[in-house]
């Protein structure tokens, strides 16, 4: 009997310590669920907890939902349902965590949305964007559920650049730093794509100011001119900045995320750029680069030679190719380079038929991107 009455005690105290992990009936309850550290093998539904279901699904679309690390894209008349099992709970908040970038329209079944944040009282609610082509998307990294009148704790936010860097480089690959946008300043130490005349944007790397640490650097990607300034065309290497806009970790990189603006400049001293001249010079000075940074400062070098490989068949949507092509004239051991992306320059119109063994002359700005030397 004493046997009996321990085992029931040891079963008793399990069940409460389950019972812990898991909100009552009608508590409030905020549960935030990241699309990162889902497991989309089964499907684009979760199960979040405390009987809430997320749940993606094509509705009246012609394409349906997809993940594409670090969000979930909802395209033209997609649905997203979410909804609690328990009679006794109701969903009264919603918060969707979007790509700025993109479409912040949805049209909710029940309640009031509004750029993002939902409010009601239900025990489900469907979601669907009303809206079309790759502006109309609406990419969503996270979503938190408010049950039974709860609040979402406010957002973790970084005072000194110290923090704010340390912070960012805790980040895992996909997340963006909670309570952004932030705002650093120091000088340019790479150019890492060129200004581009048709989108206005340059994307460069800083040392911040009053770091110390060894992660002290961060990328500015496209980042376009703020209110007041027009300067983005003209930034080199040496130069002072400060930017602003939402930090993130895109697949190992920390960087303010596409859309961060240039708030005030100032011109350093800018060192004369090197340019080489013969396609040895041009791939041996390539080969010494470190990664992310362009040779020349983005100048554009013409190389020709065969391929040797297709990284990437041609795209018909995109209309571009990847190849690899050994350079002429060049016996070094480092003798290739990688044409990423490339397109048709005018007047030609061969990029749909290369293949292996075919000669091929490219233009184009040249840099290192991890352990590839490539043609941008």
């Amino acid at each position: 009997m004493k046997k009996a009455l321990s085992l029931l005690i040891i079963l008793v105290m399990i069940l409460s310590l389950f019972a812990a992990t898991v909100a009552a009936e009608g508590e409030a309850v905020s549960v935030k669920v990241v699309m990162t550290e889902q497991d989309f093998s089964d499907g684009l539904e979760i199960d979040a907890g405390n009987g809430i279901t997320i749940s993606f699904a094509k509705g009246n679309g012609q394409s349906a939902p997809a993940y594409s690390n670090p969000e979930v894209r909802v395209y033209l008349n997609n649905t997203i349902t979410i909804s609690v099992s328990s009679e006794t709970d109701v969903i009264t908040s919603i918060t969707f965590t979007l790509n700025s970038n993109k479409s912040s329209v949805l049209n909710a079944s029940v309640g009031t949305y509004e750029d993002g944040s939902w409010v009601g009282s239900t025990n489900s609610v469907i979601f669907t964007n009303p809206n079309s082509g790759k502006t109309g998307q609406v990419w969503i990294s996270a979503i938190t559920v408010n049950l039974n009148g709860a609040t979402e704790e406010p957002p973790v936010t970084y005072d000194t650049p110290e923090e704010i860097l340390a912070a960012a480089y805790e980040l895992s690959a996909g997340e963006t730093l909670e309570g952004g946008p932030y705002t650093l300043e120091g000088v340019i130490t790479a150019v890492n794509d060129p200004y581009s005349i048709d989108y206005k944007n340059i994307t460069v790397t800083i040392q911040v100011d009053e770091v110390t640490a060894e992660n002290n650097k961060i990328m500015c990607y496209r980042l376009v001119n703020g209110s007041g300034i027009d300067a983005v065309d003209k930034l080199a290497v040496n130069d002072h900045i400060k930017v602003t806009g939402n930090i993130k970790n895109y697949k190992g990189t920390v960087e303010f995320d596409a859309g961060c603006t240039l708030v005030e400049y100032e011109e350093g001293e800018h060192n004369e750029v090197v340019i080489y001249e013969t396609p040895a010079e041009i791939l041996a000075a390539a080969y010494e680069l470190e990664s992310g940074v362009m040779l020349s400062e983005g100048y554009e070098y013409t190389l020709e030679g065969v391929i040797t490989e297709v990284n990437t068949e041609y795209s018909e949507d995109y209309k571009n190719i990847t190849v690899t092509i050994a350079v002429d004239g060049v016996t070094a051991e480092n003798n290739t380079i990688q044409c990423y992306r490339m397109k048709d320059a005018t007047g030609v119109d061969g990029v749909s038929k290369i293949a292996v063994n075919d000669h091929i002359k490219v233009k184009g700005a040249i840099q290192k991107y991890g352990d590839i030397v490539e043609f941008k």
